[in-house]
């Protein structure tokens, strides 16, 4: 890296003194104009290298926008890392939301035929969904039998889901045990 700096230093001051010569010589000299070309193009070589890649693949940067409405669960998980829910334990199912759009949000619950068993809205922890990371809670309806499920959850509020809300926008496998 200190090699790719020093070169890029001696390529700055033999640009400066090209383009000082080629400024005397009123841009007539090609050849001095060639070369001043050359440099130019190695500089923007070796800076782009020299500066080049993010740190972390989570660094937010102009070219890698925030993600927009990411759901995140909390666990529990079981033994094939899906969600999991002990009937004991209650009805409630937390995690958190990063980058919200909007202001509510609903999910549904699919059995293993992809038949829909509830839906509800999510609940924003703070009453509103307004923080870049808001943690959230949903509530399934306490008929739910044990079994396997799918968690789907939806980018618009439970009023405006439809008789058939689609896949959703993100879906998490989910257990539910007595």
């Amino acid at each position: 890296m200190k090699n790719q700096y020093l070169a890029l230093t001696g390529l700055f001051v033999a640009f400066g003194a090209l383009c000082f010569l080629l400024w005397l010589t009123r841009g007539r000299n090609a050849w001095l104009l060639r070369h001043k070309l050359k440099v130019g193009a190695m500089i923007l070589s070796l800076s782009s290298l020299a500066i080049s890649g993010c740190k972390s693949p989570t660094e937010v940067t102009c070219y890698v926008p925030a993600p927009q409405d990411e759901f995140i669960m909390n666990g529990p998980f079981n033994e094939q890392q899906s969600l999991l829910l002990l009937l004991s334990e209650g009805h409630r199912l937390s995690g958190s939301l990063r980058g919200s759009t909007l202001e509510a949000y609903s999910y549904t619950l699919v059995d293993m035929m992809f038949v829909e068993v509830g839906r509800g809205a999510l609940h924003a922890v703070d009453g509103a969904f307004d923080e870049n990371e808001e943690p959230f809670f949903l509530d399934l309806d306490e008929s739910i039998p044990a079994g396997f499920y799918e968690l789907r959850f939806h980018v618009e509020s439970l009023d405006e889901l439809g008789e058939d809300p689609g896949n959703g926008w993100d879906r998490f496998p989910l257990e539910i045990r007595d």
